[in-house]
């Protein structure tokens, strides 16, 4: 054993990869845990160079449906992004850890049980970030912020949304549960792009 570093407290290092990077002077490793706490060490040495807090929402562990995991980070240009399983996503510069900018990506918080458990993707002069929530019912969708200043770019939903209005789900399940049904319910999109462009149709809302 070379060196060890660590966080007090049982959540476990971040799930399915650390970040490795040089500055030219210092190579650098990244660990994280579960929650998206930080901590910035020399690669070689061990030495910590610092950690952030990200202070998550302890609330929105119940909304992630299989345990409190963060899936890594994304380094570029001597920042660091990740995203905090409550919902925002948060630059940091990667010498100090000293945070930069932090925006909310949750587009109906408090509403529906949204979490990010993914790694942010940097894209040209942005930073992309998607969601979870699925197995509770939120309508997933990708945005896309600026990488100075955090400032929305773009979004895209992965789930169309309905131009009439959103589909009456209760009525649905009322009828189901008088039939005593029991298993899953499978709503499909519109699959044909005369009828509905897919770009145009995946913007709209509930």
């Amino acid at each position: 054993e070379s060196w060890k570093n660590g966080r007090p407290g049982n959540l476990g290092f971040v799930h399915r990869g650390l970040a490795y990077w040089s500055d030219g002077t210092v190579e650098r490793l990244l660990l994280g845990t579960a929650d998206a706490y930080l901590i910035a060490v020399d690669a070689k040495t061990g030495a910590e160079r610092w950690r952030y807090d990200p202070e998550v929402d302890g609330r929105y562990a119940r909304h992630a449906c299989c345990d409190v995991v963060n899936r890594g980070v994304a380094v570029w240009h001597g920042r660091v992004y990740v995203g905090t399983l409550d919902g925002f996503l948060v630059a940091l510069d990667a010498s100090t850890g000293n945070e930069l900018w932090r925006t909310d990506t949750l587009i109906e918080r408090g509403a529906r049980a949204y979490t990010i458990t993914g790694p942010p993707q940097v894209a040209k002069n942005v930073v992309v970030i998607g969601n979870s929530g699925a197995e509770f019912g939120v309508r997933g969708y990708v945005t896309a912020y600026e990488l100075d200043s955090g400032a929305q770019a773009w979004r895209f939903f992965t789930v169309p949304g309905d131009p009439q209005g959103s589909i009456d789900f209760k009525a649905v399940t009322d009828e189901l549960a008088k039939m005593n049904y029991s298993g899953w319910i499978v709503v499909e999109a519109e699959q044909d792009p005369s009828k509905a462009a897919p770009y145009d149709y995946s913007k709209l809302g509930y």
